[in-house]
């Protein structure tokens, strides 16, 4: 009798307070040795012999910040941070509502995202117009498409390069620069970004100088006792500025500005 009696208060103790014993937690999926990609789908199976409040992914001994507590526990685990062809060890934990915690067995997988990133793009027009330089590039065509970025250096390895413009609109592929120097090189290369943060650098492209005016050439010049006249062939430019008339005491001597005419 004292026994069965022993047995019940222990029964009442257990009911009342519950029992200080550690979750059990198991990663499911991926499995050991799989290679995934992208955003991955990690699936936990959690036990206690009261409740889970929650569980939680570490990666590589970090923690990822990643939690769910309501089952069926899972999480989605976004790769873009990790190297290509890199081991990771996944390991989850579970507490329960005395604070217990329990640890996962390691999972060890490889993440490979070399197929991950959008198409990049190339600079494939361009135009010089008054004050400034356009820009245009093919659409990116991802179901993921999260943005544009164009980005302008005054160097060829871009390494000091600004970012000039962003978008988040598909269509948007004409950018117009009216900050560049028309009489020196600038550099510029579209950036794809898709929605997980994987981003594809297109090819660097060149703007080129801006063409000089076509010559115009004196064709007369003629006397008379108060003056000199002087004609020549008009401008063709589109972005003819003005005419500055030169004189010289040679054909190779210094030349001095007479006159301008706009």
């Amino acid at each position: 009798m004292r026994q069965d009696k022993n047995r019940f208060i222990l029964a009442l103790l257990l009911a009342a307070f519950g029992c200080d014993s550690t979750p059990e937690v198991a990663i499911d999926t991926p499995a050991p040795a799989d290679t995934v990609a992208e955003a991955v789908p990690i699936t936990l199976t959690a036990t206690d012999n009261d409740s889970v409040t929650f569980v939680e992914l570490w990666v590589d001994g970090d923690s990822t910040g990643l939690t769910d507590d309501s089952e069926p526990f899972s999480f989605r685990w976004n790769t873009v941070d990790y190297g290509n062809i890199s081991a990771h060890n996944l390991v989850a934990y579970a507490v329960d509502i005395d604070g217990n915690r329990g640890q996962s067995d390691t999972v060890t997988i490889t993440v490979d995202n070399r197929q991950s990133y959008p198409e990049p793009k190339s600079v494939d027009s361009t135009a010089f117009m008054i004050g400034r330089y356009t820009l245009n590039w093919e659409a990116a065509d991802e179901d993921d498409f999260a943005s544009y970025r164009i980005e302008r250096s005054d160097t060829s390895n871009m390494v000091d390069s600004e970012i000039l413009y962003k978008s988040d609109s598909r269509s948007n592929t004409t950018y117009v620069d009216r900050t560049m120097d028309p009489m020196k090189h600038h550099y510029y290369r579209v950036v794809v970004i898709d929605t997980l943060g994987f981003e594809s650098l297109g090819p660097i492209h060149r703007s080129d100088l801006y063409p000089p005016p076509l010559p115009a050439n004196v064709t007369t010049v003629t006397y008379d006792y108060d003056a000199m006249t002087v004609e020549w062939t008009p401008s063709n430019g589109e972005n003819f500025a003005q005419y500055t008339l030169f004189t010289a005491s040679s054909e190779v001597g210094s030349k001095r500005a007479v006159a301008t005419y706009d």
